[in-house]
């Protein structure tokens, strides 16, 4: 993403003398429709984790509005099973990132916490990223868009019921019926009608691509046809991006590994591996 956002999730922002960050964030659920999940899900901790890093980022003096950057890698663990949605926060430097360059850009980590207004833990965020500096990011990602959607195009898509991907409550399905059982896997589609506003009642995004919590969502509906939706909690998990994936091309999850409680999907476009999504969690 490059340029500050218009609007702004976090407020209250102090800033300590060693670049920790302690804020306050919104409980408006109308102007954030993604707190309307369960404190715990997925797609809210990863919108919150997108929102609250760019404004404690934007208090710091950290965030460039001049450069594009990208998150390569995130890993997320629940705290307390009965904490409410995060009024406050905290996000600290990871000074093992800070600074450092490869011939990409700068890479930089940090790592985020998130209190209720009981003020216990809901849950903790950790991240890295690159800021690019030599790429010319507009250009790049024209063409890689075009050349995707040659390879991928458009078709007619059948999506897996809202029971069977765990989302008859809230949501919209992302993925198709689930293909096999011994190696199970599943298409995915996500375009800007049913990816972003309004089409989608809690997803958002910039519109370029399909970001984190989009692949967050799709790999939560993923274990749920799996569990041939059968309720559970997501208590953690963790995801590495390694290419882009577009909107509008179909994608593919299928399972890696799996052990009780857990497990881990390939999310592959195009025959390119985008992103290794791992979700672990406890049966309802």
């Amino acid at each position: 993403m490059s340029n500050a956002p218009t609007k702004s999730f976090t407020h209250t922002h102090v800033l300590k003398e060693n670049g920790t960050v302690e804020f306050r964030c919104s409980t408006d659920s109308e102007a954030w429709p993604w707190l309307k999940l369960p404190v715990h899900h997925p797609t809210a901790v990863q919108a919150v984790h997108f929102w609250a890093s760019v404004g404690a980022s934007i208090a710091a003096g950290t965030f460039d509005t001049e450069k594009w950057s990208a998150l390569t890698w995130t890993r997320w663990e629940i705290g307390e099973r009965d904490a409410g949605q995060p009024v406050r926060g905290r996000m600290v430097r990871l000074e093992a990132q800070n600074g450092k360059r490869d011939e990409t850009g700068v890479r930089l980590g940090y790592q985020l916490a998130m209190f209720d207004a009981e003020d216990r833990l809901a849950y903790e965020v950790e991240g890295k990223g690159v800021i690019f500096r030599t790429r010319d990011f507009p250009a790049w990602r024209s063409e890689a868009k075009s050349k995707a959607g040659i390879s991928g195009g458009e078709k007619a898509f059948a999506y897996a019921p809202a029971a069977l991907a765990g989302i008859e409550e809230f949501g919209v399905p992302l993925l198709s019926p689930l293909q096999g059982r011994a190696a199970p896997r599943a298409d995915a589609l996500i375009t800007a009608e049913n990816g972003l506003p309004p089409g989608h009642p809690y997803l958002d995004g910039s519109g370029d691509h399909v970001n984190s919590t989009h692949l967050s969502e799709a790999a939560t509906q993923f274990l749920s046809l799996c569990r041939e939706g059968a309720p559970f909690r997501v208590t953690g998990g963790e995801m590495r991006f390694t290419h882009y994936v577009e909107l509008g091309v179909p994608f593919t999850i299928e399972q890696a590994e799996k052990s009780e409680g857990a497990m881990a999907m390939q999310i592959t476009q195009n025959d390119t591996p985008c992103c290794i999504a791992s979700l672990r969690f406890e049966k309802l």
